[in-house]
């Protein structure tokens, strides 16, 4: 049996959400991730970003794992959970 070349290396996969696609492709390839599909690529909005990743942040991904994008407008983004102290 070949091996991948990646041995058993996990990840914790980092928030995007609110980068432009450009910064998130290179915090991706970076940590020696792979850029997967993305989606809602529109060149009428002005300064698109990153309204969802799949994996989400925080899973545990394996090295060399794609990561799927969709990009849209910043109102799009999911609201924080805030709350009053």
């Amino acid at each position: 049996m070949i091996g991948d070349g990646y041995g058993i290396s996990h990840f914790e996969l980092p928030s995007l959400l609110g980068l432009p696609l450009s910064e998130a492709e290179v915090i991706i390839r970076g940590n020696s991730l792979e850029v997967g599909l993305t989606f809602g690529v529109d060149s009428t909005i002005v300064d698109q970003v990153v309204v969802r990743q799949s994996p989400s942040e925080g899973r545990t991904v394996r090295v060399g794992s794609a990561i799927d994008l969709w990009l849209g407008d910043k109102s799009e983004l999911p609201e924080e959970d805030t709350e009053e102290i």
